[in-house]
């Protein structure tokens, strides 16, 4: 007997088929037969379901996407004031240096003021109590004999040269102990000013953390909600939406990084075009100035790359960075147990002999510039908010392969990632 199939299961079917993708009807049902054909309310009603699943199923995906960005930017400002903030630092003992330079230079001139002053102050009192002048005036009007004269006209005029020598000593001295005044009035204000300057920029960094750490709670928290949401559209597990939802947003960052990447490769490759392209004009130029029997100035040579850090060293460096694999973030630390990503820089380049400021803007400003795609094991990439060095404000160190290792961000961990990632900026070797 053949069996049909009416009513409620029939239009429940045409929906399902209609949410996948099309209307069509199970294999079983005669769609030539009248009473098993959909209705057109039936049709409308499963196309509009399936439009609002999938309006649906959009709205929390683009929820779940803002919510990331959202993160993101958190982890960004605070990993932008974390490094302002030891960048505030780094500047400030600078200037405590420079002021400490200039206080040592004010010290060291006025005890030479305070010896041309003795000395000073001493044929003064000499030269008053001889009147040599006097006495020089009376020889010419007493003496009898010419040399005696002369005698005297000698001494008083020996004497009055050191007196103006002293005398321009003292105040040379003078403008020298007041000039190191001034200058290290000027240092010590400078340092002051820098000193709160570190201080808001500390304060800021802390603040810009703590917002993080909030904004990672929150967004864990709505992210559970919307993938469970996902699920029950999607009628799959949370466990199976949790999964789908990762390897999207892995999907996202890798293209972002593949983007990136080849951005960095078009400018390399451009840089290597006008480097040879200038070599070839130089070339030139030398050639005509021979040809028309003069000299051309030759070519500045090319700047030579620093040496890299021996292989002992860079596994050195990278040994000491792997054993705080897992230790957690946290700004301005330098170790033993907690890091944030210039200071794990910092102290693994000095297993080496290397001594690095813990600042990632100084630690560039250390090495030699090179492309990113020619980072070789041991070198350090740097990550910018504006794509110039200004705005570098995270580092971490290359393994070689596609891997690097850093301290990231507030609430996570010392770890190895690929740099498909998030694709560096730039790279030093030093």
């Amino acid at each position: 007997m053949r069996r049909t199939i009416s009513g409620r299961p029939l239009a429940m079917a045409a929906v399902a088929a209609v949410a996948l993708g099309g209307l069509s009807l199970p294999a079983w049902a005669d769609p030539n037969d009248p009473g098993n054909a959909p209705s057109q309310q039936q049709v409308d009603a499963a196309r509009a379901a399936a439009d609002a699943k999938a309006h649906t199923v959009r709205g929390v995906q683009t929820r779940l996407d803002a919510a990331n960005a959202r993160l993101e930017s958190a982890e960004m400002r605070a990993s932008m004031a974390a490094e302002a903030a030891n960048g505030a630092i780094y500047h400030l003992q600078l200037a405590q240096a420079a002021a400490a330079k200039a206080d040592a230079a004010e010290a060291k001139a006025k005890r030479v003021l305070r010896t041309h002053k003795a000395a000073y102050t001493d044929l003064v009192a000499r030269t008053y109590e001889q009147q040599p002048q006097l006495q020089a005036i009376n020889a010419m009007t007493t003496q009898a004999r010419p040399r005696a004269m002369f005698s005297s006209a000698s001494t008083t005029y020996q004497l009055t040269r050191a007196m103006d020598d002293i005398e321009t000593g003292y105040r040379d001295a003078a403008a020298k102990a007041g000039a190191a005044a001034d200058t290290a009035d000027k240092a010590r204000a400078h340092a002051a000013s820098l000193a709160a300057q570190a201080t808001a920029a500390r304060q800021q960094a802390q603040a810009s953390a703590d917002n993080a750490a909030a904004e990672a709670d929150r967004v864990a928290q709505q992210k559970k909600k919307l993938v469970g949401e996902l699920a029950h559209l999607q009628h799959i597990s949370v466990e199976l939406a949790s999964q789908r939802q990762a390897a999207l947003e892995e999907q996202r960052r890798r293209a972002a990084a593949a983007a990136a990447r080849a951005r960095a490769e078009a400018e390399a490759r451009a840089a290597a075009r006008a480097a040879a392209q200038k070599a070839a004009a130089d070339k030139a130029a030398a050639a005509a100035a021979a040809q028309q029997g003069g000299s051309a100035p030759a070519p500045a040579p090319a700047p030579a790359p620093a040496p890299p850090v021996s292989s002992g060293g860079v596994e050195a460096v990278i040994s000491y960075a792997k054993a705080q694999l897992g230790e957690w973030y946290l700004w301005g630390a330098a170790g033993p147990d907690r890091w944030d990503c210039s200071g794990l820089t910092m102290m693994a380049f000095r297993q080496a002999g290397i001594y690095l400021p813990h600042f990632s803007g100084a630690q560039y400003d250390a090495g030699t510039p090179i492309p990113v795609s020619s980072a070789r094991r041991g070198d350090l990439l740097f990550w910018s908010s504006n794509g110039a060095p200004s705005g570098i404000h995270h580092v971490a160190i290359y393994l070689g392969g596609g891997q690097v290792i850093e301290a990231p961000h507030a609430g996570a961990q010392v770890r190895i990632r690929s740099m498909d990632y998030w694709y560096p900026d730039f790279a030093v070797r030093l």
